[in-house]
């Protein structure tokens, strides 16, 4: 059988009812402002993302520009190479030509030294029988003179006639051995020309297969060139479209920027409101508990004040001891601590905080089951100290050190402003924390004041839940 709770009275109920709307609404607006506050850092993410992808849009843009420039001074360049290299064949074919037209000249010159080294010979043939034939009348001219001298007076004439004989043969014989010499001379030049022109001859031959294979080559090259000469126009053509496909995509997504941008403020606003909707529910569940309307949250009210009352005469204590001045409790010059990340501080009130202040959190959080916590933070929401186990060495991960790592820190967003500026009693507040399922949970807070020297040092806050 379902268990129904009876109330003392119909105030009793409504004021539970009250509290408990409150509360309802409160965790309501906390989990539309954790998804509007979602939605904005993504949005924000998105937007910085966006300003980096623009950047790379106008970047790439930049870089086609100048690669559409490369595309188009290649494809003049090839264009100008196909030009050079169809001149160029033109002037190999004629080279060609020429050079083809000079073997056949040497070829008939060939053939003319050929020719005349064989009248060579036949002259070389000559001048030996005239040579034969000056000796033998160079004898003859001997014998008659020794005939002549043998007749006497009868042979003078002949003898004269003899004399002129062997001198013509020896002038001949002379005349002749010039002769040989000119034309052996001439021999040597002609053979020395006909070997040069049979080596020139001889590499010579398949001259014009090569001058072909060149040309072919030649035909080649202007093949691949005209084909790199289109790709260069097409690689211009596309990255000419790529450019404007880059500053189309530039110009959507600064109309997609400048859309989250407006939504951003949308939702803030709406965020604004859900704050503003949360805050009423803490004032009128304020209201509610400060009318004594809310029973089951006296008793927490009146353990907070005993407690603040706890934390008010140690510190008095200590001040009167000297081991505490006013000015180390009120310092507010926070020391901002290098390398933490979520940001922590330190101040002349720290040290003690942590040795006489923690100390005191820790027993009380731990003195009831339904606490959830017990903290000191100052006017400007700064913790001198916190729980033990929230006061974890730092390390390099922000998402740990922002759990385990809250003293130091400097809070004072949502309820903490106005409990701030308060000068009530004691302040109420309700807000939801996610437990370790991710589900919300409600957490009542209770804020009263710390003063010293009736000085409004900050508050002392105990969380619990019911």
């Amino acid at each position: 059988m379902q268990s129904t709770k009876i109330y003392a009275s119909p105030e009793e109920a409504w004021s539970q009812k009250i509290a408990a709307l409150c509360g309802d609404v409160t965790i309501g607006c906390s989990e539309v402002n954790a998804i509007i506050g979602h939605v904005i850092r993504v949005s924000d993410e998105v937007v910085e993302r966006q300003e980096v992808l623009k950047t790379s849009i106008d970047a790439l843009g930049q870089n086609q520009s100048s690669v559409i420039t490369a595309c188009e001074a290649a494809h003049r360049m090839s264009e100008d190479a196909r030009h050079k290299i169809s001149g160029g064949g033109v002037e190999i074919r004629n080279a060609s030509a020429d050079a083809l037209y000079l073997v056949g000249l040497f070829n008939e010159l060939e053939e003319f030294l050929n020719g005349f080294a064989e009248s060579i010979d036949e002259i070389n043939t000559v001048t030996s029988n005239i040579d034969s034939l000056a000796r033998t009348t160079n004898m003859l001219a001997l014998n008659a003179t020794i005939e002549a001298a043998k007749a006497g007076e009868a042979g003078e004439t002949f003898a004269v006639v003899a004399s002129e004989v062997k001198a013509l043969a020896s002038d001949t014989k002379a005349a002749n051995a010039n002769v040989t010499q000119a034309i052996n001379n001439i021999s040597g030049n002609a053979n020395q020309i006909v070997e040069k022109l049979q080596s020139g001859l001889a590499r010579s031959r398949g001259m014009d297969k090569k001058f072909g294979k060149v040309d072919e080559l030649l035909l080649d090259i202007d093949g691949i060139v005209a084909g790199v000469s289109s790709e260069n126009a097409q690689a211009a053509k596309i990255s000419g479209d790529l450019k404007h496909f880059m500053q189309a995509s530039h110009s959507a997504a600064e109309h997609l920027s400048q859309g989250i941008v407006n939504n951003n403020k949308s939702l803030k606003k709406a965020q604004s409101r859900a704050d503003a909707v949360e805050m009423l529910c803490n004032d009128m569940f304020d209201i509610v508990v400060k009318n004594g309307l809310s029973p089951q949250d006296d008793y927490f009210v009146e353990q907070a004040m005993s407690f603040a009352n706890q934390f008010t005469k140690l510190t008095q204590k200590a001040m009167d001891a000297g081991a505490l001045t006013m000015d180390d409790l009120f310092d507010t010059q926070y020391v901002e601590v290098k390398g933490s990340n979520p940001v922590q501080y330190r101040n002349r009130l720290t040290a003690w905080a942590d040795a006489n202040w923690r100390p005191m959190l820790d027993k009380i959080t731990d003195s009831d089951r339904r606490y959830e916590a017990a903290v000191c933070t100052d006017v400007n929401g700064f913790l001198p100290t916190h729980l033990t186990r929230f006061s974890k060495p730092l390390t390099g991960d922000p998402l740990y050190n922002a759990v385990h790592c809250r003293n130091g820190r400097i809070i004072l967003t949502g309820c903490d402003i106005p409990a701030k500026q308060s000068t009530d009693a004691f302040k109420m507040a309700v807000y939801c924390v996610e437990d370790d399922q991710e589900e919300n949970r409600l957490v009542r807070n209770i804020y009263v004041p710390l003063y010293w020297n009736n000085r409004r040092w900050g508050d002392f806050e105990l969380a619990y839940y019911l």
